[in-house]
This record gives structure tokens, C-alpha cells and sequence, in this order.
């Protein structure tokens, strides 16, 4: 959902993370995403989550703010839809222009862990096109852009991880033309596959306007009850063999479910939240959650201020975008849960529908919100799970799987 002019922005430069492989972090070895395919939430995270929801108050402290920098800077820290920007003026309210960061120079992400607490992020190439996620690549590859590793396998994130820097997995959201086209059949996948895709959206709600030989689903916004074209089955087939990650994050509820019932691999909804707490048409229903968990893969609940919306008064915060992480922990289990910023690392712009608080627009958004998490009686493997382990199985076991 980042505007067509921040995607265009945002190929000027990447972020790097100060990510140690031998500080205490350690290694990550999520789950394989088999063993999850039928695993049903305990009860008593179902009955934690209900309880949290109703006290539905935000209390971390002083202390709880400060312990949670301390965890979160051990963490390998994954942003289901990171952005490279920010705002030039820190007081802009609408309008606001953006800069790659840290806002001067060719690109250099080596502070990000330390600013934002993320270690890597799935980078949207909508706006660029093909040739321009080429040049993304070539200048990260070459040293143009600082700090930085494009993700193509599974050992690349632990490469990144060795050497201390950021990780990006290339995906698009968006196929509107001319960019990202199939021309109706599916032989393109492979050259975006080979040039570096690896996650990709099958609709963008109602925006594309693709013809039906070029339509692999349908959209939020375009009717629940319309599914997968024959096409999109046979990309989803040919994406499973690639190692491309299927993400259902703008798609109708049919063509959520059929996604996930055609997928022989984890399925991502890479930003998206809970209908039942905010029902409208751009969040996900608990069948529809529930499918994308049984298939190994993760929600990554995402602060935008109209999608954590509870009681339609415009108005969202901390507090909301706790009770969706915990509802759908509680619905699907914590091993199907992430968090994803989709929008400028300082947020939307305040005075943009998008916006819900200056915390959760706050750089480190995820700090503050590990802090709340941690005063409502978190434990740690679940926090760690939440910040990055659920995505790192879903990259591993489609990365690696091939």
C-alpha cells in the first residue's frame, strides 16, 4: 500500500542493519512449516489473548521501554513489508517528501538495527519494474549501497547476518501495467525469479484493471465470493516450484482461500489484519486466517490506522494494534503471527488516513510495541517468534525448499 511516488523513492536506496552473528543473538531454527500444517492454538493462549483484549490498556513503563531495547537488540528483528524512507522534515503533516535513509549519500542501511530494531525487511519493487529491481540488485551487489544483501536463498540471511547487514527479499504487491506483466502465460515467473523475486502478491485489490488473460485473482474490494482464475492456480503451482512465496494480503476471501488450498507451501498475508475487530473488506476473516496458518504461514499485522480501527470512530493506537496481534494469536497460534510496517519507517503521514499514533509511526515502533507485549506478561520465545522467527521459517522453508 506505499504510494506509487514513495516505491519510487524508495529504489534510491536501501537500509542497512547492524546485525552481529555472534553477540548473543544466536542462530535461528524456526519449525519446518510441515509440522505446522495442522497445529491448532493451545487453549490457554486463546483465553490469555480474550483476557488481554478486554483489559485493552496500554501500560508499559519506563522499565518495560527499556528492557524491550535490550531484547530487541538480541532479536533478529523481520519487517513483513519494510520501506528504505523516511521524512525529510520531521513535522510535515501531509504531503510529506520522503528520503532515502539515513536521508543523504548513495545508501547506507549500517545504523538501521539500531534506529528501527530491524534486521530485514521484504522491500516492495512494485513501482520500479523489472529492469529497475535489476539495478537495486547490481548497486547492493556492487557496494553502491551500503551495508545491505539482497536475500536469494536462505544462506544469504545468514551471510547477512554474519557480516552485520541488512536483508532484503525483493517482492511486488502490484502488476499494474506496463510494469510486471505475464502477456498470459507464466514464463515471465522464471525471469523474475532468476533477476531476484522471490515474494509476489497475486492481486492488488481492485486497482490493477488486467484483462482476463492476464488476471490471476480476484481483490478485496472486487467481491468475496470470486476466486482464483485458471492462470493464478497454475502460477501458484509454478511459484512452488520456483521457491517464490505466494502472498494473499490484497486478495478476495475465495481467492484467500483457494491460494492457501492450492499452495504446497507456506502462504503469506504479508500486511493484514483482523475483520473480526475491524470488519471491512481489506482485513482478513477467521477462515480466511486460519487457511493461511494451515499452510505453515504468517500474518504480518500491520499499524495502519483505518485496518486497527475497533469502533469506526477513525481513530487507532497501540492499544488496537495489540488486540489484533493478540486476537489472531489467539485464533491461529502464535507461530502464524508477524509485524509489518507497510509505510515509511517514521509511518504515514499524520494527517493521512493511513496514520494511527505517534508511537506506532515511530521509528522504532516495534521497540515500543514489544514493551506493551512484555507488561501484558509476553514470554520471551513468544516474542521472538512474533518479531521475526515466523517469517524466518516461512523464508526458510521456501527459500531452502527447492
Amino acid at each position: 500500500m506505499v504510494h506509487l511516488r514513495v516505491l519510487i523513492l524508495a529504489m534510491l536506496l536501501p537500509a542497512s542493519a547492524s546485525v552481529r552473528g555472534s553477540d548473543g543473538r544466536g542462530t535461528v531454527t524456526p519449525p519446518s512449516a510441515a509440522s505446522l500444517r495442522t497445529t491448532a492454538p493451545p487453549p490457554g493462549l486463546v483465553a490469555a489473548a480474550a483476557d488481554r483484549q478486554a483489559s485493552g490498556t496500554v501500560r508499559a513503563t519506563a522499565a518495560d521501554l527499556e528492557w524491550a531495547r535490550e531484547f530487541v537488540a538480541r532479536q533478529y528483528v523481520v519487517d513483513g513489508t519494510a520501506s528504505s524512507l523516511a521524512r525529510v522534515d520531521p513535522h510535515c503533516r501531509t504531503g510529506c517528501e520522503l528520503s532515502v535513509f539515513p536521508g543523504a549519500g548513495a545508501g547506507d542501511f549500517g545504523t538501521l538495527k539500531a534506529v528501527t530494531g530491524i534486521d530485514m525487511g521484504i522491500f516492495s519493487m512494485s513501482g520500479f519494474g523489472l529492469e529497475g529491481m535489476i539495478d537495486f540488485r547490481n548497486r547492493t551487489d556492487n557496494g553502491t549501497i551500503a551495508g545491505a544483501r539482497v536475500v536469494l536463498t536462505w544462506e544469504d540471511i545468514e551471510t547477512a547476518r554474519e557480516h552485520g547487514e541488512y536483508a532484503y527479499v525483493f517482492y511486488f504487491q502490484s502488476r499494474v501495467a506496463p510494469q510486471w506483466q505475464l502477456d498470459g502465460d507464466l514464463s515471465n515467473l522464471s525471469r523474475w525469479y532468476a533477476e531476484g523475486l522471490r515474494v509476489l502478491q497475486l492481486r492488488y485489490g481492485d486497482k490493477e484493471g488486467h484483462e482476463p488473460d492476464e488476471r490471476l485473482a480476484y481483490g478485496s474490494y472486487e467481491g468475496d465470493e470470486r476466486g482464483m482464475t485458471e492462470l493464478g492456480r497454475r502460477a501458484i503451482a509454478e511459484m512452488n516450484r520456483l521457491g517464490m512465496i505466494v502472498d494473499v494480503s490484497h486478495l478476495s476471501r475465495q481467492s484467500t482461500l483457494d491460494a492457501a488450498a492450492l499452495s504446497n507451501k507456506p502462504v503469506l498475508a504479508s500486511h493484514a489484519n483482523a475483520e473480526a475487530l475491524t470488519p471491512q473488506d481489506r482485513t482478513k476473516d477467521d477462515d480466511e486466517l486460519r487457511a493461511i496458518a494451515a499452510t505453515g504461514g504468517v500474518i504480518g499485522v500491520t499499524p495502519i490506522g483505518w485496518m486497527l480501527d475497533r469502533d469506526g470512530d477513525g481513530k487507532a493506537g497501540m492499544e488496537d494494534m495489540v488486540a489484533h496481534v493478540e486476537y489472531i494469536a489467539g485464533l491461529v497460534g502464535i507461530d502464524h503471527v508477524g509485524l509489518s510496517t507497510d509505510a515509511a519507517l517514521d509511518g504515514w503521514d499524520p494527517d493521512s488516513r493511513h496514520y494511527a499514533d505517534a508511537g506506532l509511526a515511530a521509528f522504532d515502533r516495534w521497540v515500543r510495541l514489544t514493551a506493551e507485549l512484555h507488561a501484558r506478561g509476553w514470554s520471551e520465545q513468544d516474542l521472538t517468534k512474533l518479531l521475526g522467527g515466523n517469517f524466518l521459517r516461512v523464508l526458510r522453508d521456501v527459500l531452502s525448499g527447492r
